[in-house]
């Protein structure tokens, strides 16, 4: 479940997202408004609720984005008083990901270095030792991002998105060589799904990167 609080003047306002994909606006401790998963990108809720004596018309509109996050907005009385984004996945389930993934890479690394076959080919490559080490790196990072990923995204957010960049930075760069070297051989088309699967992993950690942004900035409005 995703969540953010803020107040409005002075009165408490939630969105709540949940992993069903149903959305909820909480005033003052009580529901206002509620909505099932939408097929759409965007979904609306428009609501009136008395503050203060007065009545006070709201609007908040989720839009979900191609990056992985949920883009809210929310106006009063037609002025806009608040805009973010909410993570489309809880905390548990982005320490899986950056923990299947660690592993994955650490597992490589290590196979790499003790088997004998693998360290047979490895030695080969001009540029493998280098590429075990840069592995190694970033599996002890997505470890330890899985390890305590809320106390990380508060006090270290800057540090988290530089190793998820530093690694699209990697995998775009690496592609690009390897759709070059295709090309001058003459199989792309006979190897494109090896670029699908190249990008599809780019994306993954370009999600992982946008969903972090989101979840510091939840983190951040329910201490506050």
């Amino acid at each position: 479940m995703s969540e953010v609080c803020f107040n409005v003047s002075g009165h408490k306002i939630q969105l709540i997202l949940s992993l069903s994909g149903k959305e909820s606006i909480v005033h003052d401790n009580k529901t206002i408004s509620e909505k099932g998963s939408s097929l759409g990108p965007t979904s609306n809720h428009s609501f009136k609720v008395s503050e203060d004596g007065e009545m006070s018309s709201y609007e908040v509109v989720f839009k979900a984005k191609f990056s992985g996050v949920i883009e809210y907005s929310v106006k009063r009385n037609n002025v806009l008083v608040k805009k973010g984004t909410l993570s489309a996945l809880t905390p548990g389930v982005m320490r899986i990901f950056f923990f299947s993934i660690g592993l994955a890479l650490f597992l490589r690394t290590i196979s790499l270095i003790f088997i004998p076959q693998l360290r047979e080919i490895l030695s080969q490559q001009l540029l493998g030792y280098l590429d075990v080490g840069i592995d190694f790196l970033f599996s002890i990072a997505f470890l330890g991002f899985a390890i305590d990923l809320k106390r990380v995204l508060l006090r270290n957010l800057r540090f988290v998105t530089t190793v998820l960049w530093i690694r699209v930075g990697l995998m775009i760069f690496g592609s690009l060589s390897l759709i070059f070297s295709y090309l001058q051989k003459g199989i792309i088309l006979s190897d494109i799904w090896v670029i699908a699967l190249r990008l599809g992993f780019i994306w993954v950690f370009w999600f992982l990167l946008n969903n972090c942004e989101a979840l510091a900035q939840e983190f951040k409005s329910q201490s506050s």
